[in-house]
């Protein structure tokens, strides 16, 4: 089942007691992406948080769905392929492969493949949400309240036993 000996050897340690995070991430790396169905997946989501880099000429975003969300990097030979632009609120279908970073404990998809399936429900909820406001008057400049160039009071809530106490 593993690949790597490193980690194969401590199958007894998780068997019979516990093992360093180091182990454990290792066991978890090796197993997710010596997996085929983690090293060529599809994933259907909406695009949140999109962020561009144009050192590398990277791509970063979370791919969502209504109760998850998983992070994702779209490197320069893959963002050489997007045949349309996406952006944040953009249902998707991506195509790549599970990446598990040890050291952080983290997951990621390295995205290979992008195709647009329209816009998301979550953009479209918040379109809907601030034209129901707009309609309302409430983004109205007259209905606006100036900020006061100092503040006159501040104050700061907390609850006992919080880190902020």
């Amino acid at each position: 089942m593993f690949q790597n000996k490193r980690y194969a050897n401590h199958m007894d340690t998780i068997i019979n007691g516990a093992v360093t995070v180091t182990d454990l991430n290792g066991l978890i790396r090796d197993w997710l992406e010596n997996c085929p169905l983690f090293n060529d997946i599809w994933i259907f989501g909406e695009i949140r948080n999109l962020k561009r880099y144009a050192a590398g000429n990277q791509i970063y975003f979370s791919l969502a769905d209504s109760e998850s969300t998983i992070s994702c990097v779209i490197f320069q030979s893959g963002s050489e392929r997007l045949a349309t632009p996406i952006a944040d609120g953009h249902q998707v279908l991506v195509r790549g492969k599970v990446r598990f970073f040890p050291k952080r404990g983290t997951l990621q998809i390295q995205v290979n493949y992008v195709t647009p399936k329209g816009q998301g429900s979550l953009a479209a909820n918040l379109e809907q949400l601030k034209q129901r406001l707009l309609n309302e008057g409430l983004f109205d400049p007259e209905k606006k309240k100036p900020i006061p160039p100092l503040p006159e009071t501040v104050a700061v809530i907390t609850t006992p036993g919080s880190a902020a106490e």
